[in-house]
């Protein structure tokens, strides 16, 4: 019997490294933000879980730091200022972002 392969499937940044379509730099900063975003979860919620085992409070800085850095690549809201005079008077509508025609 001979050994059985397992074929992985590869992303399409693999399959373009593989080819030699890009070279290392562009690859990394291809990487999406969505698994950058699930490390520095994981690694904000391991600091802080080991932290309060116990261990050493280096953990609770890593923790602190992935904490910081996830809070820092999220994107800023958009945000209005209004100056306003005494006895002014503001409406605020909420209408959603893709409508393209008006609904009565």
């Amino acid at each position: 019997m001979g050994r059985q392969q397992f074929r992985v499937p590869r992303s399409r940044l693999g399959q373009a490294l593989a080819e030699g379509n890009l070279d290392w730099l562009t690859a990394a900063f291809a990487v999406s933000a969505q698994p950058l975003n699930h490390v520095l979860r994981r690694l904000s919620q391991t600091g802080l879980r080991r932290t309060l085992a116990g261990d050493h409070w280096a953990w609770g800085a890593l923790g602190l730091a992935a904490y910081a850095l996830r809070r820092a690549r999220q994107p800023i809201p958009d945000v209005h200022v209004v100056r306003m005079s005494p006895g002014e008077r503001f409406v605020v509508g909420l209408v959603p972002r893709d409508s393209s025609s008006d609904s009565t």
